[in-house]
């Protein structure tokens, strides 16, 4: 992917990386399996979506790294709403 990304740390682990596109965005997002629990139960109330890709997901190291596409305002306010905490 060529271009620039804005990476959201905690601590010095990256848990999230927006990468803007012409007219969309593409949201990484890191799950460590200590957070893998929490994460699960966060998915009960998202999309379909969210929560089709989760599955799909191949877990690496016990975590996950979701590679979201937001291509509608649907899954822009289903990451936004669950990631505002």
């Amino acid at each position: 992917q060529t271009g620039w990304n804005v990476k959201y740390k905690k601590s010095s682990r990256a848990i999230c990386t927006l990468y803007p596109e012409q007219g969309k965005f593409i949201c990484m997002i890191s799950i460590g399996a200590k957070e893998a629990t929490e994460a699960e139960l966060v998915l009960k109330g998202c999309t379909a979506y969210l929560r089709q890709l989760y599955e799909r997901c191949t877990p690496f190291n016990g975590g996950r790294r979701l590679m979201i596409e937001g291509t509608s305002e649907d899954i822009y306010l289903g990451v936004r709403m669950k990631t505002k905490r």
